[in-house]
This record gives structure tokens, sequence and C-alpha cells, in this order.
């Protein structure tokens, strides 16, 4: 028997005992209030990839960083909005696992939408999660001047989240948010008063810092892609979304999560991208951007990104292990409700395994724009485009294209191509660039003991 035979995730009469089991549960589930939700769709995207947009507008150019963070804002915000209907015409749903087998039909072709849905959600997320662990190696050893091992920052990272990851509530996770969200926009800040008063961009060879409006002709391909798949990177979170949902006291309102942590992002990720470009220039760009600033600058930074880094890790984990722990347990086990040595046993265990993961693939691939590339390639088209372009026809079926669905449904069919492209020439350009950072140099040997902090 298969983890899908074991519980149907589409079985509407077990969602709603699911629910009604709360009531005299020890462990909440059905518990977020629209607040905390926008605290944790805020944590996710106020995060330390923030950082890495000013080096797509060291490629794209103010104009054309801009444009596109505000067009590409503006579909993750639509995307979102009809992800939250989606889940509102199937309450049914608890993850995004759900939305994959409801859009191919269930039956036989619903266990393998599953089963690869399955499988990119952890991809997903533990690539995620060993970014962080890189990360928290990068902001360690800039403020210690890599006076040890980086691997032993690394480990200490990993136990730190794998720590945090052991909430088992998501409204526990929103505090936490809030001060990663609110150490993240300092970090923000700082950066771009940093990069305004300091003398010049660290290591800057003298003469004009170079900005321009857009990219130049030297451009390739691979780069100017990649530029764009940075930005979307930090757009796309949708794959946690229907956990949210599902975990709302009122799912329906959690639109209004959306439009306040959408507007805030568009705003805060403009500013961002080109403030610190524009004091930076082209040439001095690091990513993250606080590498270029001078060193007590950037040591302030590094050590307000901790924060954000350790709780944004932890919160990746913490919906990956209830996506893993919910196939092992059925909805209404004690063993989800209750403190039982089996459910905590279990829960541990997971958290366990997803963490060693996270820290192999983080020593393993030790890259951070050429990461996110990849990431942004192989499951943002299909977790941040493709599933909700299709998924708006499941939402109206033969009203797709009455009354708004004239303006809706086409919007959706390029919406569907887009997440295709995304997918065929993403992929392709960041396994391309990834070859030249290995020839180049530029990328340092896999669980090594190399500083690679700034």
């Amino acid at each position: 028997m298969t983890i899908l035979d074991k519980k149907d995730p589409l079985d509407l009469e077990s969602a709603k005992l699911d629910s009604d089991s709360n009531l005299d549960s020890s462990i909440k589930e059905k518990s977020l209030t629209w607040p905390q939700a926008a605290f944790l769709l805020l944590l996710e995207y106020i995060v330390i990839a923030l950082l890495a947009l000013p080096s797509s507008w060291a490629s794209l150019g103010y104009g054309g960083g801009t444009i596109a963070t505000i067009i590409l804002g503006l579909t993750a915000g639509y995307t979102q909005h009809v992800l939250w209907r989606f889940c509102l015409k199937f309450p049914e749903v608890r993850d995004i696992l759900d939305v994959a087998v409801i859009l191919v039909g269930g039956g036989k072709w619903g266990k393998i939408a599953w089963s690869c849905a399955f499988v990119g959600l952890v991809l997903n997320n533990v690539a995620i999660m060993g970014l962080h662990v890189v990360q928290f190696s990068v902001s360690i050893n800039t403020l210690s001047g890599g006076a040890r091992c980086t691997q032993v920052f690394a480990v200490c990272g990993t136990l730190l989240m794998l720590l945090i990851s052991l909430f088992r509530e998501l409204k526990h996770m929103s505090l936490l948010g809030a001060i990663a969200s609110g150490t993240m926009l300092l970090c923000i800040f700082l950066a771009m008063l940093f990069a305004g008063i300091q003398d010049g961009p660290a290591n800057h060879s003298g003469g004009p810092i170079i900005v321009a409006p857009w990219a130049s002709d030297a451009i390739g391909v691979v780069s100017g892609n990649n530029a764009v798949l940075n930005i979307l990177y930090t757009y796309v979170g949708h794959i946690l979304i229907p956990t949210f949902v599902a975990d709302m006291k009122e799912p329906k309102d959690f639109d209004k999560a959306i439009y306040l942590s959408i507007a805030a992002e568009i705003v805060l990720f403009s500013l961002a991208g080109g403030i610190i470009y524009w004091q930076i220039g082209a040439t001095d760009m690091t990513s993250p951007a606080y590498g270029s600033l001078e060193p007590a600058f950037k040591k302030t930074i590094a050590a307000f990104v901790l924060p954000t880094v350790t709780i944004v890790g932890g919160v990746y984990c913490l919906v990956t292990a209830k996506t893993v722990f919910a196939r092992i347990f059925d909805f209404n086990s004690i063993h989800r409700r209750s403190h039982t040595v089996k459910g905590w046993t279990a829960w541990v265990v997971i958290i366990i395994v997803l963490w060693i993961l996270a820290y192999i693939i983080g020593q393993a691939i030790p890259f951070f724009n050429d990461l996110i590339s990849l990431i942004s390639s192989l499951f943002d088209s299909w977790f941040g485009f493709v599933f909700w372009g299709i998924g708006y026809f499941f939402i109206y079926g033969r009203k797709s294209f009455s009354g708004w669905g004239m303006v809706e449904g086409p919007l959706n069919i390029l919406i569907t191509l887009v997440g295709f492209v995304v997918l065929g020439l993403g992929t392709y350009t960041s396994v391309e660039s990834i070859i030249e950072s290995y020839n180049s140099g530029s990328i340092k040997s896999p669980f090594s003991c190399t500083n690679n902090g700034y």
C-alpha cells in the first residue's frame, strides 16, 4: 500500500472530520488568522535573496530591472489570487500535492502527479534549505574572517535551523516571521544607506561607477535570463501557500494577506534593487550585495542577516515536514492531534533527514545566484505559473471565458506558456551559467573548508 493509498488526500468527508477534530486536540491545525498569514508570507518573500536583486539590476540596468520587478510582481500577485480561489473551490486541498492530483483528474494519473509533485516540493524546499545553510556559513565567515573551517559553520547553522524546525504549529512561526522580516528589512535599509555613504564599493579600482538604464549590448542570453530568474525566484513562494490556506481559521480572508504582501514586495524590491545598484554599479556588484560594502558595513549586514537565514530555513523545513508527516499518519490520527511518543519520534526523524539532505545539497553546490536560477527554472515554472494557469480553468470550467473570463482566460493561457518557457530556457541558461562558473574558478570546491565570506 502506498502512502497515497492510506488516505485519499481529496476525501472531502475526511477533510471535514479533520477540521472538526481540532476542537479537542492539543496540537492545533486551522489556527492561522490572516494577519499571521501575512507575516508568514512576508517571511517567505523578505529573505536573503533580496540582496541578490541588485546583481539583476547590474545585468538589466535600472530601467530594465524596475520594469521586470513590477511585471513579475503583478503576475505573482495575480497567480497567488488564482491559487487562493482554487483552494476555496477545492477546500479539501491541504498542500501543493493535492493540487497536482486535482489538475490531472485523480485516478492512476493522480498518483503519478502526486508522486512528481511530492518529489518537486521536497527537492525545491530542501534546495532552498541548503541555500540557507550556505548563507549562514557566508555570514559567519564574514563576521569572523574565516576563523574556522567553513564546514564547522555550516554544521552549526544546520543544527540551529533544525531546532527551529521542531515547532509543529505554523502559528508559532508567525512571531518568528515578524522578527525575521524585521531584521531583513533592517538589512535592506542599512545596505542602501551604507552603499550611499561609503567612499566607494569594496575593491573598487577607481574611475566612475558604471550604471545604465538598460542592459548593455554585451550581455548574453545566459546572463540576461538568469537576472530575470533571480527576480522571479524572490516572488515565487506559491509552493507553501496551499499549506497556509489549509491552516487558516477563515480561508476566505487569505486574499487580504496576499494583497498586503505583494504591494510591500513590489515597492521594497524596486527600491532595494535600484538604489543599491545606483550606488555600487555593475562592475563591483556582488551577490549578495553586502559583499560590495566596506568591511565594517558588510559585517553589520552579515550579523543582521543571520536571524532571517535561520528562521526562513526553519519555515521551509516545517512546511515540508508537515507534508511528509500528513502522508504517514491519517488526517484524524491521534499522532497528529496529540503529543504522542510515536508522533514526535516520526516528526523529529523527518526533520533530521531533511536537514541532512539540505546540508549535503548546500555543500555539494556551494553557489548562490546560479542555484537561485536553477531552482526558479525547475520548480517555480510549475508551482508559480503552470499550475495556476491551468488551475484557473478548473475553478470556472465552461465559464472560464465569460465576463471577466474574457480577460482572465487568455491571460492564464499566456501564464501557462510562460511557465513552460521558464522551464526550458531557464534550465538551459542556469546549467550554462553553472558550467561557466566552474570553468572560470569562481565557484569554490564542494565540502571545502575555504573561507566563503566577504
